[in-house]
């Protein structure tokens, strides 16, 4: 970082320099951001400040839009994989991994045809 700045954001409009794929746009709008010393938390809480800040405006355009609160969730990538069987988890839902009981009780009902415990 030059000329005293210690940080700055630009939104940028992105063209990808690779061949075209179904799973992705070849041109998006990036948001980058400039952190001079920054760790991972100083990092999450700039992001969690800027969305909290922008997120009034999603919200007059979409109605259904939830509300933000801070400090975002935060899980280690340990916890995810075993409680979620993803590094991405959807937390909307409260599925999670378990291990069934011995005694044949899931917790939920199944045809008891589909459980079987050895």
């Amino acid at each position: 970082m030059v000329g005293g700045v210690d940080r700055y954001m630009q939104i940028a409009r992105c063209f990808r320099d690779e061949p075209s794929r179904s799973d992705r746009q070849p041109e998006f709008t990036q948001l980058d951001l400039e952190l001079a010393f920054a760790n991972a938390t100083d990092i999450m809480r700039v992001v969690e400040e800027l969305l909290l800040h922008v997120w009034p405006l999603v919200q007059d355009i979409r109605k259904d839009c939830c509300l933000l609160q801070t400090p975002f969730p935060k899980m280690t990538y340990s916890a995810a994989i075993s409680q979620f069987g993803s590094d991405k988890p959807d937390i909307r839902f409260p599925f999670r991994f378990c291990e069934p009981s011995r005694n044949g009780s899931v917790g939920f009902k199944i045809p008891s045809s589909t459980v079987s415990f050895k």
